[in-house]
């Protein structure tokens, strides 16, 4: 490999490098900090997003990481035992609730969605893993974001704006504050038509053995299918599937659950 073949890979590390300072980027901002000129960097991020390294918003022309890092990042990590071990739970949500059941990690700025099942109604919530949900929005990204030590929180208040999604987005960092604080007390987060116009989630956190939160489960759909009642009943499922992971992890511990993924049917049952 040449001195500038080696030069160029160093750049693209840097590039990625520069995506632990803020998730976001746009061109003018990445090339300014890497000090180079903004056509090279334009060569490297679209290199990158052939890869799934970068991701580009088409709407606004950010850059973001691609899902290639995530798979990488969780390739050695509690990331796919647990979402193995989601899988099952995800199947049971869905089969009781009937709506859009997603898996979800923060990660950064953002929530992540790891696992996900559709619901089978005609019309319905469309998520697919490695979609992305704004923590000031939404049910997902409260659920998480809501868990999270103090100073996490107020660092990501203490944000330069909130984009609207719609009229519902709370986008006043008083205004989430408090609705953060409602949801640690309630142990979950309800949203309507707060990220697209029709649509409900609810999102319970699956706690660590230490305490913390770094994944969630949601269901979402029409609002028109999530009445006071319903809503109730959702909550209520979607806290047991909670409850059975997180006891779960506690038990067998994060490291040993890869090898229990053939016999989670069974075991997860036995749990509470």
């Amino acid at each position: 490999m040449s001195h500038v073949e080696l030069k160029t890979v160093a750049r693209a590390a840097e590039m990625l490098a520069a995506f632990q300072i803020k998730s976001v980027w746009t061109l003018t901002e990445i090339a300014a900090h890497l000090s180079i000129s903004k056509s090279m960097a334009h060569r490297l991020l679209h290199t990158l997003a052939q890869y799934n390294l970068v991701e580009i918003d088409k709407k606004t022309r950010e850059f973001r990481v691609g899902t290639l890092i995530h798979d990488i990042s969780h390739a050695d990590s509690a990331g796919p035992r647990i979402s193995n071990i989601a899988s099952h739970l995800i199947d049971e949500a869905a089969a009781e609730i009937e709506e859009t059941i997603a898996f979800c990690q923060i990660n950064g700025m953002e929530g992540v969605c790891i696992k996900s099942l559709g619901s089978k109604h005609l019309i319905r919530m469309s998520i697919s893993d490695g979609d992305r949900f704004a923590l000031n929005a939404g049910a997902i990204g409260k659920a998480l974001l809501a868990f999270q030590p103090s100073d996490v929180i107020e660092a990501y208040l203490g944000k330069a704006s909130f984009h609207a999604y719609t009229v519902n987005t709370p986008t006043d960092p008083e205004t989430l504050r408090q609705q953060l604080g409602a949801i640690r007390k309630l142990g979950a987060a309800r949203s309507v038509a707060e990220i697209t116009e029709g649509a409900s989630s609810i999102g319970i956190p699956i706690f660590d053995p230490d305490g913390g939160v770094t994944y969630c489960i949601a269901a979402s759909g029409p609002t028109e299918r999530f009445s006071e009642a319903q809503q109730d009943r959702v909550e209520k499922i979607l806290r047991r599937i909670a409850l059975k992971l997180s006891v779960y992890m506690a038990r067998k511990g994060i490291s040993e659950a890869a090898d229990q993924t053939t016999k989670t049917g069974m075991e997860i049952e036995n749990v509470i």
